[in-house]
């Protein structure tokens, strides 16, 4: 985007109210023409300023002279993990090659257990407290209704809590709401006590983390005797999506049935920082997808339920390409069509009215009779899960070669055929853990001893090679539960002998 247009932006989020007037009246194709024009510039100053990227396109072969249309910009090689992050040095991958200007540092854990670092610009978070303060002004009223707002993320080198803390206690010291932060990190005990200490005291209690967290949190509370009908609480989530079986069952005990606000899911990456979060229009969007198999179909090629988000091109440009989504988005490790893994594609407005229509949904005028009168002119991406072999569960990122590396242990290499499937299930009362289905060899008969044998092997191997999944899983044993289940099949079982079509299952061997 030129200098003009980042003084437009700034104008523009300068104050919630007048945010929300250009959001709601800006047409999408003005979003996506100012999008294309800001991902041409992050090019050509990656290309210029950064040494690995000069290194990745001579190897490609590309020159950056040539790219000057988005037309052109089709043929930017794609960039991801392994052909590009993982080949350089991390001061090469910076905007002149220095970590000197990083004001932080993201951490994440990689697919073998490495963590993978990513640097930010100050630059890079100064709109975020623009863009935080019309979504919490916009979905819940800060500015006028007592709120407290609790912090549940796991808090340290990981971005989401941090950012989410720092950035919210921006907002409420620099507009004087009467909003209060406070940060129990991923701490059921704590979070518990703030809520009994304190929902008197406010109108509104926003609870901020990742989903099964968020249940706990319910759940437990519930236990100790809290009437979440009674208090007017909202649920933010981030980390990883969720069913809609899963938000109405949370919905029904914080009293939020009809309330297209009462959840709102936040989206986001270590590697590309915040892209947006749902809104009421993609809220009662998705729950229309999910109630009618035939609308999904049509929208989305196939019968299940994406998650749906909203997303400013000026800020992530996003592309879908060969069924996935990439990124060009300025950070201070910049990402020039970075393929982010997610199974996905964008999707116009436009196209989500019409198909809606054509199945007998007035979607605008179902939002209108809810109470919202207007919605923001984003286009909108959806996207699947994962489409790097990894899965999320309790907030952990677990990847296929995690998994693969279990194999290496003598007691799985003694017992098992290495064939196995691994996704993230469901109990009937909605909490989440990991299921991994392994293949015996012949002779090995399942039995409860070896089962819990082997997952606690597996759960100490993960352990040691997933630093996430160690503070999820000792979350959830806090509680007295785990996040692991195992289950074993005989040899030649025709689970293993069919390729699952269940998007959350992942299947080797």
């Amino acid at each position: 985007m030129s200098k003009l247009g980042d003084l437009m932006q700034n104008f523009m989020m300068a104050n919630p109210k007048r945010a929300n007037w250009f959001l709601t009246r800006m047409p999408e194709r003005v979003w996506q023409k100012i999008g294309a024009k800001k991902a041409l510039e992050v090019f050509h100053e990656t290309a210029e300023k950064v040494p690995a990227y000069k290194d990745f396109l001579k190897k490609n072969k590309t020159d950056p002279a040539k790219i000057k249309t988005i037309e052109d910009f089709k043929q930017v090689p794609i960039m991801d993990k392994e052909n590009y992050i993982k080949q350089y040095k991390l001061e090469d991958l910076c905007l002149d090659g220095s970590l000197a200007q990083m004001y932080n540092i993201a951490r994440s854990s990689g697919a073998t257990g490495k963590p993978l670092y990513w640097p930010r610009l100050k630059t890079q978070d100064e709109m975020l407290p623009k863009v935080l303060d019309l979504s919490y002004t916009y979905l819940y009223n800060v500015d006028k209704i007592p709120t407290l707002l609790l912090v549940t993320f796991a808090l340290g080198t990981w971005l989401a809590g941090e950012l989410a803390a720092e950035v919210s206690r921006r907002i409420a010291k620099r507009q004087g709401y009467p909003l209060s932060i406070m940060t129990p990190g991923i701490d059921l005990e704590q979070t518990l006590e703030i809520i009994n200490d304190f929902s008197s005291k406010y109108e509104q209690i926003l609870i901020f983390g990742y989903p099964p967290f968020l249940k706990d949190v319910i759940d437990h509370g519930e236990e100790q005797g809290i009437d979440w009908r009674r208090l007017n609480v909202r649920l933010m989530t981030g980390g990883e999506g969720f069913s809609e079986q899963w938000r109405s069952h949370l919905l029904e005990k914080i009293g939020k049935e009809d309330d297209l606000t009462g959840i709102i899911s936040f989206f986001g990456t270590a590697d590309g920082g915040f892209i947006n979060h749902e809104t009421p229009f993609t809220v009662l969007l998705r729950q229309l997808v999910d109630n009618d198999k035939k609308l999904a179909k049509d929208l989305f090629g196939v019968s299940s339920t994406p998650a749906l988000i909203p997303y400013n091109p000026a800020a992530h440009f996003l592309e879908d390409i060969d069924g996935e989504l990439t990124m060009t988005v300025k950070t201070g490790l910049p990402l020039v069509r970075y393929c982010i893994r997610d199974i996905g594609k964008t999707v116009s407005i436009e196209r989500a009215l019409t198909a809606c229509k054509e199945h007998g949904y007035e979607l605008l005028n179902e939002l209108g009779a809810r109470g919202y009168e207007s919605f923001w002119n984003f286009p909108i991406f959806y996207a699947f899960g994962r489409s790097d072999m990894s899965v999320t569960v309790y907030g952990a990122n677990v990847y296929l070669e995690q998994l693969k590396a279990v194999f290496d242990d003598r007691i799985f290499q003694e017992t098992c055929t290495g064939k196995f499937l691994f996704g993230t299930s469901y109990t009937e009362n909605q909490d989440e853990f990991l299921s991994v289905h392994l293949e015996l060899k012949p002779r090995i008969k399942p039995s409860d001893k070896l089962t819990v044998k082997l997952c606690g092997e597996m759960e100490n191997i993960l352990c040691g090679l997933n630093t996430e999944f160690t503070s999820s899983l000792k979350a959830a044993h806090a509680l007295g539960k785990t996040i692991l289940r195992v289950n074993l099949y005989p040899a030649k079982h025709k689970k293993f002998g069919i390729k699952d079509a269940k998007l959350k299952y992942l299947e080797t061997g």
